[in-house]
């Protein structure tokens, strides 16, 4: 089985490249942080990646019928990581396949996908996310599963999306999952998701739903306004690893702004729960009219507003030099003590 799915893998990456449309693109992004209390730490600062001194590199290409999605993610310093070695996906378009092959046009679109990169729910589909929270479910399945699934959908209203993973060694083992998701857009202005992890491989939080109404487009205004809420839970257990999330933003010309509730609890034991509650109020303002375009942000944190109360706060400034981002905030994280304040300044860019 493991010897077929390789096979697999390699024809889907040969067959991609006939008559294929290829782009080369990725992101850069490094900075460090100078605490008050005299620490010093590299970090990110564009919010996209998930490690420190990081980027992304991304090869995609394809035809009608056949694309291939090669990513790795880079560490200034260090040998390029991802599980040790480079992510592909290739998706199979059978609609395109079957519209072209019978001279019809079925309404359905079906796609198949196969790789080595560990599927998850798309929470930012249908939550706004303000603050960058960007919380979701995930398989938890690793390269030697080789994740596959598939995806039906109906026009933008409908699209359901199933994935597996198998041990591919050890069949009997039981170290196999299924995630499975839903996405409904019944009318334009209206998103949500459902998200379920049917094994959690490496995960606790196994549930999901998510909801967004696009307020701005339902009623015709013309600055934004949204209302989104997002839950996430181990739904065996509610009261270990839950997390809601609900937020108001809205924006008009250059100037954004947002507020977000966050509440999250955590069993650290049979009796005792560890609940926080925090909120972030933020705004922004784009200066995007002079020769380096300028982005301005500013955000206030009501943390763990229960329990322990902490106030926090940050500014933060953005210019734009082409694809290059430099990068500097200041910010800190309780008011009550001066040792937690902070300087970010670093560079980021796209190409």
């Amino acid at each position: 089985m493991k010897r077929l799915l390789s096979v697999l893998v390699i024809a889907i990456v040969a067959l991609s490249g006939v008559y294929a449309d290829w782009a080369f693109s990725g992101n850069f992004d490094v900075g460090y942080t100078f605490g008050f209390d005299g620490t010093k730490n590299v970090t990110t600062v564009s919010g996209d990646n998930s490690a420190p001194e990081a980027g992304f590199l991304y090869l995609k290409g394809g035809n009608d019928y056949l694309s291939l999605d090669v990513r790795t993610d880079i560490q200034a310093g260090q040998t390029i990581i991802r599980d040790g070695g480079v992510g592909m996906t290739g998706t199979l378009n059978m609609t395109n396949l079957i519209n072209d092959a019978f001279q019809t046009d079925i309404p359905v679109a079906v796609s198949f996908y196969l790789g080595n990169q560990s599927p998850e729910t798309d929470a930012d589909w249908a939550y706004a996310d303000p603050h960058g929270i960007d919380d979701e479910i995930s398989l938890g399945a690793s390269r030697a599963q080789y994740p596959f699934g598939v995806s039906i959908g109906y026009g933008d209203i409908v699209t359901a999306y199933a994935y597996g993973a198998l041990d591919i060694d050890n069949v009997e083992s039981g170290n196999s999952g299924a995630l499975f998701e839903l996405r409904v857009q019944p009318i334009e202005g209206v998103r949500a998701n459902i998200g379920y992890v049917a094994s959690a491989l490496e995960t606790a939080q196994d549930f999901q739903v998510s909801a967004l109404v696009d307020i701005a487009t339902l009623l015709g205004l013309d600055f934004s306004l949204d209302v989104s809420a997002s839950y996430v839970a181990n739904i065996d257990n509610a009261a270990d690893n839950s997390h809601f999330m609900a937020a108001v933003t809205g924006g008009f010309a250059g100037l954004g702004a947002y507020v977000e509730y966050e509440y999250y609890n955590d069993l650290e034991s049979a009796s005792v729960v560890d609940n926080l509650h925090n909120l972030y109020i933020g705004a922004s303002y784009d200066l995007d009219r002079i020769a380096v375009p300028l982005s301005f942000g500013a955000e206030l944190v009501l943390g763990d507003m229960v329990e322990d109360f902490t106030t926090g706060g940050s500014v933060s400034v953005d210019a734009a030099l082409m694809d290059v981002h430099f990068y500097g905030e200041l910010g800190v994280e309780d008011f009550g003590d001066g040792d937690t304040g902070y300087v970010t300044i670093g560079t980021y860019m796209y190409f």
